[in-house]
């Protein structure tokens, strides 16, 4: 903390929720070390009950990395656009996006105040997505382009 390195002890215990998944990040391939470096910053930060995460905070302090934030209600959509999308092509970036307060999370299949990782971005006769990853993993994305969406998924 505060430009210092620091050691911080923790067991590889994760909270799981009453389905038996864990509710902290993990890695679909049974790595353990996203759930203890996650655990050891939370630990560090005064433990897992928080108002939420801004990932744009949690890189910095876990790697000194300067970040942006984007508003993306004031800026240009298409030079945003262009940017990230040039910046993940030529892997010049780590891309992050949050949500803010959502009224209905099960409808959308997002959750409130929450911080995703950007795996994918693609651009595809004229259609502009992203693959988000969920690190909690309990619920899908419902709206366009989801996973079950058949009308704008074709052969």
């Amino acid at each position: 903390m505060n430009g210092s390195w620091r050691a911080v002890e923790v067991d590889d215990y994760v909270p799981v929720s009453h389905h038996e998944t864990p509710i902290c990040a993990y890695s679909n391939k049974g790595k353990m070390w996203v759930s203890i470096v996650e655990k050891a910053y939370l630990k560090a930060h005064g433990g897992y009950d928080f108002d939420g995460s801004l990932s744009s905070r949690d890189l910095f302090i876990l790697t000194g990395w300067l970040p942006e934030n984007i508003d993306l209600n004031s800026y240009d959509k298409e030079k945003m656009w262009r940017r990230i999308f040039n910046g993940y092509k030529n892997r010049d970036c780590l891309i992050t996006c949050g949500t803010g307060p959502i009224e209905d999370e099960d409808a959308i299949g997002l959750a409130s105040c929450h911080a995703y990782a950007i795996l994918e971005i693609m651009e595809y006769a004229g259609v502009r997505l992203l693959l988000v990853k969920n690190p909690w993993g309990h619920f899908r994305y419902k709206g366009k382009y989801s996973v079950d969406d058949h009308k704008n998924w074709t052969p």
